[in-house]
């Protein structure tokens, strides 16, 4: 087998879809923890837990553009792109469906 290394657009792309499944999960977490302590709180108790995911969003959006370009060099490593890819996707996927559910 040969020796391919991971490109450096790969290795990015799988750090910031990391990066935003991670946002995705805080941000959620803060807004499951404003809705049990203040199940009446207003609209700027979310503020926070909204940006966090909309940050995730972009890390995501980001990382998919950087795993395409990945992909597509020559003799380059496929594995770390491909999993961005993959996650990125997932989390642009949940909160497209979830503004869509709202």
């Amino acid at each position: 087998m040969d020796n391919v290394k991971n490109s450096g657009l790969g290795i990015s792309s799988f750090v910031l879809s990391i990066i935003g499944v991670a946002l995705l999960f805080l941000g959620l977490a803060v807004a499951m923890s404003v809705a049990t302590a203040t199940p009446f709180a207003g609209d700027e108790a979310y503020i926070g837990a909204g940006m966090t995911m909309i940050l995730g969003g972009v890390a995501s959006m980001v990382s998919l553009g950087l795993g395409w370009g990945a992909c597509v060099q020559k003799s380059t490593a496929k594995v770390l792109p491909i999993i961005g890819l993959s996650l990125s996707g997932c989390v642009i996927l949940f909160i497209l469906l979830s503004a869509l559910a709202a």
